[in-house]
């Protein structure tokens, strides 16, 4: 009974990582409360995912993904030429996501900044 017992409380501490789900966070502009983005990140599968528009998901390709950051990035091409690359780095520590995007034809760098909180579904 004991040996039933250990194992059963064994295998329930091992898979509790195995169901975790999906970590929904809105990040609100610094400086434009206007400004959002919605960002998905799932510990398990380490990944990075961002909603562009609503219901439009892009995965981002992860570079650094630890217990203190999160580095993903996208690129948008035109004619087979990267345009535009869009980098995010979340500050797993501050909750800051700092959006930093490179005009490639034009080399100007925009960077902003994003207090970031878990978010809450809709209640109706």
């Amino acid at each position: 009974m004991k040996k039933l017992l250990g194992i059963i409380v064994l295998g329930l501490l091992l898979s509790g990582n195995v169901y975790a789900k999906d970590v929904k966070l809105i990040c609100t502009d610094i400086k434009d409360e206007g400004i959002s983005h919605i960002l998905i990140i799932n510990d398990n599968k380490k990944t990075l995912i961002v909603e562009d528009e609503p219901g439009f998901y892009d995965a981002l390709n992860v570079g650094v993904y630890n217990s203190d950051e999160i580095d993903g990035d996208k690129k948008i091409e035109i004619n087979g030429k990267v345009e535009q690359q869009f980098v995010y780095n979340i500050d797993r520590r501050t909750g800051i996501l700092t959006l930093t995007s490179h005009l490639i034809s034009s080399k100007n760098i925009y960077r902003n900044k994003s207090n970031c909180k878990l978010f809450k579904e809709n209640k109706f």
